[in-house]
């Protein structure tokens, strides 16, 4: 499939980006496309002033974006559910596909589609990032004691998700993962927690339930046979109930922490060191 067989005199491509694989591979299709006589404009949906006034059964319509959790980013579902409907036809790439669909040759972009039924497969995996996962990665990213407060990752988040909290960098769950925070900082000061970060969610969504419901018992607040009768309901909703609260405070403690530089510099992860692979497209 290419463009000589398409039959449009427009195409707009909606894009986002963290590290600009996908900005690029817009770019590139829209050069592709320009070649073959098509009125193209390229639209970077988390920063430009979006307009739907120009789509006609003429245009075509693209949307460009990375890959998180087998699935587009939330940014891009969100974007598609206020899009308007039956004006253009539609096409969906992710960077790899994109750049294989339409022949692109270009090193480190090459392309792997996935056989159906692997998609298929992956959907729970999708699902569970979408309503789980991706909330969770929200609250890995931190500003070690190397940051120096330029406010340069709260001005260049797509999705200003960044803020300044006590002096420090914090994350909200509006988070992409996009990691352009990470992987632009001029002082290698960001981090992604994921050990630490799983150690909490197995403190309070395990530990610490299980011990509450112990406690209960032993203190005949919960009587012995109404546990052993209702063990997982009861198990369910502590955990909902206390892991939720612990969760949402924890990461504000943990980002208050931070400001102790003893515990700053104990507190580390992998992306700390110099061999961790720091990304963004470079043409």
């Amino acid at each position: 499939m290419g463009f000589s067989e398409l039959k449009y005199t427009k195409l707009q491509i909606y894009y986002f980006s963290g590290t600009g694989n996908a900005k690029f591979a817009a770019k590139e299709i829209a050069e592709l496309s320009k070649q073959k006589g098509l009125n193209t404009k390229v639209i970077n949906i988390a920063g430009d002033e979006l307009c739907f006034s120009e789509l006609n059964a003429d245009a075509l319509i693209g949307f460009c974006y990375p890959t998180h959790g087998f699935n587009a980013p939330p940014i891009i579902l969100k974007f598609l559910s206020r899009f308007p409907k039956g004006k253009s036809d539609i096409f969906l790439l992710n960077t790899r596909a994109g750049m294989k669909l339409f022949k692109l040759q270009t090193p480190g972009l090459g392309g792997l589609a996935l056989w159906l039924p692997i998609d298929v497969l992956l959907i729970p995996i999708s699902i569970g990032y979408y309503f789980f996962g991706r909330f969770a990665l929200a609250k890995t990213l931190f500003a070690s004691y190397k940051c120096n407060n330029c406010g340069l990752c709260i001005k260049s988040c797509p999705v200003n998700a960044i803020s300044m909290k006590s002096d420090r960098p914090y994350w909200s769950f509006k988070c992409e993962s996009c990691m352009k925070c990470l992987n632009n900082c001029p002082k290698r000061a960001i981090e992604s927690s994921i050990g630490l970060n799983a150690i909490l969610w197995w403190l309070v969504f395990s530990l610490v339930p299980y011990s509450l419901i112990n406690y209960l018992v032993n203190q005949q607040v919960i009587s012995k046979s109404f546990y052993l009768q209702y063990t997982k309901p009861v198990f369910y909703i502590l955990m909902a109930v206390s892991g939720f609260a612990m969760l949402f405070s924890g990461y504000w403690i943990f980002h208050q922490l931070l400001r102790i530089k003893l515990f700053n510099k104990i507190i580390t992860s992998l992306t700390h060191f110099k061999w961790w692979n720091r990304y963004k497209y470079k043409p």
